[in-house]
């Protein structure tokens, strides 16, 4: 089996790639708003900053990808001119405004927040997600963040069971029962790392 390389950017030719492994592993909280169609993985692709991604290589291939958010932006940096050039103006005003209500999580200072990790699912089980988190801490703690802290959707065990083998506890929980019919989820668990 080919050697796994974890690095920190995105490159410019793994956008497309890494767009449609976003949406696979963000299927029922990005879907509602952005579809399954072309329009939707070409928004992710073109909002991702290449800076805030950390990636998983392996022969050639993207096998897992992780985001930040700091002061400098996130991993997916979605504006309104994206959102209108995919949807029209009215379409896609209204899906910047869902995105940014589903997005939006108050930074805190010496906080490095999780901005979403996926794994491609040929490749799960075989510690990528583990690795990429790790490179994520190791990086926060060197550029002198305390703790990282991330969100888990309940209808997501399988993530929360690696964030709690990484030494991520839980903070709290914020439920949101109306989103089930919508989303698929009702439940948020806000985790977090010390460095």
């Amino acid at each position: 089996m080919a050697a796994l390389t974890i690095s920190r950017g995105l490159a410019e030719p793994c956008r497309d790639q890494a767009a449609l492994l976003y949406m696979e592993a963000f299927r029922p909280l990005l879907q509602p708003l952005l579809g399954d169609g072309p329009r939707g993985l070409d928004v992710l692709a073109r909002s991702m900053n290449p800076t805030h991604a950390f990636v998983a290589t392996r022969a050639g291939r993207l096998a897992g990808l992780a985001g930040i958010q700091d002061g400098g932006g996130s991993l997916l940096d979605i504006g309104l001119p994206a959102m209108i050039q995919s949807y029209g103006l009215a379409g896609g005003s209204l899906r910047y405004l869902g995105m940014g209500v589903l997005l939006s999580r108050r930074r805190q200072p010496r906080t490095l927040l999780m901005d979403g990790i996926a794994v491609a699912p040929e490749w799960r089980g075989q510690g990528i997600g583990t690795q990429l988190l790790l490179a994520v801490c190791h990086q926060a703690r060197e550029n002198g963040y305390r703790d990282v802290r991330l969100d888990v959707l309940d209808n997501n065990p399988r993530a929360r069971a690696l964030y709690e083998r990484s030494g991520f506890l839980v903070v709290k929980e914020r439920s949101y029962p109306f989103l089930q019919r919508y989303f698929g989820f009702s439940a948020v668990t806000e985790m977090r790392r010390p460095l």
